[in-house]
């Protein structure tokens, strides 16, 4: 159960990430015009919100409001960086503080416990229940991740829907039904890996135990190679389930993002072809 404090700090970064997503639809909303503007001036007062903007700085000459928008996009840019980054050290510091007192908490439960319990129960239980609060705050890391994340998607998906819900409703279709696909894929191989974490961790620490607790025997009846492949063999489970996350990890990312690439170049080339021309498209390719 989170501690009042912890639950205020939870609360306050639940604000932030809706903070963030607005300002990230203030700067992707920015890049028409701006796009539009350094292209042409008079064919971007044919785009709403750049005519809006326009009137806003009160001016007539182009150059003029080249670098007014300029400077506005930059100013954007490097508020919604700074403050994504901003969110980025809350989350951290939020959820390995938490990690930090779950790991007390459990220590102290342990060693709580009567005397019985202690004799009865292998130590190697015990201490492989301390060592997987780290996973445990990692997911907790990766959920919080997550939520900001999908805050900022769906301020950047309602900016890009207002922009050109064609090109957008086109584009998410695509990536969506291909990161379905990719993570159907992986789901099962990445509960498998991570059961294999889980029992490795508990063997890993019994092996050791065992063997350090009868050191003299293994010494005497030279069986350092027997307890050497054998840890050689759960550690391998544990190393090649590890990696095998890493890998999986980001690859869906990298499938969409060449998959988006791949969208946004087949539409920069039919805006080629087409009456309108890539002038016309370049700001919205650009968003």
């Amino acid at each position: 159960q989170l501690s009042s404090r912890r639950r205020w700090q939870l609360t306050l970064l639940t604000l932030l990430m809706l903070v963030g997503g607005f300002a990230e639809v203030i700067s992707l909303g920015l890049v028409v015009p701006f796009l539009a503007f350094l292209i042409d001036p008079v064919e971007a007062m044919q785009v709403p919100i750049a005519a809006q903007m326009a009137n806003i700085f009160d001016s007539a000459d182009s150059n003029d409001l080249r670098w007014k928008f300029t400077v506005l996009f930059i100013v954007a840019a490097v508020f919604s960086g700074a403050f994504r980054f901003l969110l980025n050290w809350m989350n951290t510091k939020f959820t390995y503080g938490i990690g930090h007192e779950l790991g007390t908490e459990v220590y102290r439960r342990v060693i709580s416990q009567p005397y019985a319990v202690h004799i009865s129960r292998d130590s190697s239980e015990i201490v492989g229940a301390i060592s997987k609060v780290e996973p445990v705050t990692h997911i907790l890391a990766a959920l919080l991740n997550g939520m900001s994340a999908m805050l900022l998607s769906i301020s950047i998906v309602v900016t890009l829907i207002i922009i050109n819900p064609v090109l957008t409703a086109i584009t998410m279709i695509s990536l969506g039904g291909v990161y379905a696909v990719v993570m159907l894929v992986v789901k099962k191989r990445l509960e498998i890996n991570s059961e294999s974490i889980s029992q490795s961790v508990n063997d890993r620490f019994k092996v050791t135990q065992e063997a350090l607790g009868s050191i003299r025997d293994i010494l005497l009846g030279h069986g350092q190679q027997y307890f050497s492949n054998f840890f050689n063999k759960i550690n391998w489970a544990y190393t090649r389930a590890r990696t095998s996350n890493l890998i999986i990890g980001p690859s869906p990312r990298f499938i969409v993002e060449a998959l988006g690439i791949t969208v946004i170049a087949s539409f920069a080339y039919f805006s080629v072809i087409s009456a309108d021309g890539l002038n016309a498209m370049i700001p919205v390719l650009g968003a």
